[in-house]
């Protein structure tokens, strides 16, 4: 079964990176470009794994995670936070609000894409 993947990332290049690392993977990719997008993708849509950036326009990826967190339909999605900040600080604020896991700006293709298989 092919597994559902949203891209919830504002800057573009970095957007098209993730899909072209993510593609010949058989992934279902699905893309959104602020948290309210985002939340809108989620509940029409169901994806299996949310790569999440945190600092998006409209609403925040802390925001947006808490949110899902907080709705019995949507919780169970795995949530992997992305963002420019420092390891131990990001880290640590995603756990916050719920998130599954991290990984830091810049980052490598391969890293990703194992962090997304192991959700």
């Amino acid at each position: 079964m092919t597994k559902k993947v949203l891209i919830v990332e504002d800057e573009r290049d970095i957007r098209d990176l993730i899909c072209a690392t993510l593609d010949p993977e058989n992934f279902e990719i699905i893309c959104a470009k602020d948290g309210g997008e985002a939340l809108e993708i989620v509940r029409a849509n169901s994806p299996d794994v949310i790569v999440l950036d945190i600092q998006l326009p409209k609403i925040n990826g802390d925001e947006v995670c808490r949110l899902l967190r907080a709705d019995p339909r949507l919780s169970s999605i795995k949530v992997l936070m992305l963002s420019g900040v420092t390891q131990n600080i990001g880290s640590q604020n995603a756990r916050l609000v719920g998130a599954d896991g991290y990984i830091t700006k810049p980052f490598s293709p391969l890293q990703l894409l194992a962090k997304i298989k192991s959700l």
